[in-house]
């Protein structure tokens, strides 16, 4: 009766936890080498999502559906080309910077002091380094102007990481 369709229900609900966690591990792995882009509170929300499986107040069921909207939510971060504003470390300081983000390629920024940089891929994973060539600079702003006058598409000359050539 509905009592044993109850019981097979969570039975295959305690299944799917096990997996379901194993999908957050692997999202939150994506997150920490994909482009510095909001990560601490994009694994915050991992996190959050993980402890409410854990103790019970989010079903595996919801959770599946809960997981997939992650998972979206990443996918078109992928595909997106927009201004936001994040808190990053500049060198020895952290600041609130604006950035200009261009789907999963590039991250570029700008101090509220006006200086201009990019996020860099470093052996020890991604640094913020400030552009110190004033044409790149110009480049830059150029972008940050045409992102903040909704202009998504078309062609930048933008510089690109060390080794990466321009």
């Amino acid at each position: 009766g509905a009592e044993a369709r109850a019981a097979e229900a969570g039975a295959s609900g305690d299944a799917l936890t096990p997996l379901l966690l194993a999908a957050v591990d692997a999202l939150a792995a994506s997150v920490r080498a994909g482009l510095p882009f909001k990560v601490e509170e994009r694994l915050g929300e991992l996190e959050a999502f993980r402890t409410q499986l854990g103790n019970g107040s989010l079903s595996p069921a919801r959770g599946v559906n809960r997981l997939w909207a992650f998972y979206e939510d990443e996918f078109r971060l992928t595909r997106e080309n927009g201004l936001h504003s994040q808190t990053l470390q500049v060198g020895s300081e952290r600041v609130l910077a604006d950035v200009a983000k261009l789907g999963a390629m590039a991250l570029y920024f700008r101090t509220q002091d006006g200086r201009y940089g990019r996020a860099e891929r470093a052996a020890t994973g991604w640094r913020f380094v400030e552009l110190e060539d004033k044409a790149d600079q110009q480049r830059v702003a150029a972008l940050f102007d045409a992102l903040r006058k909704q202009i998504r598409s078309g062609w930048f000359a933008l510089p690109l990481a060390a080794g990466g050539g321009r």
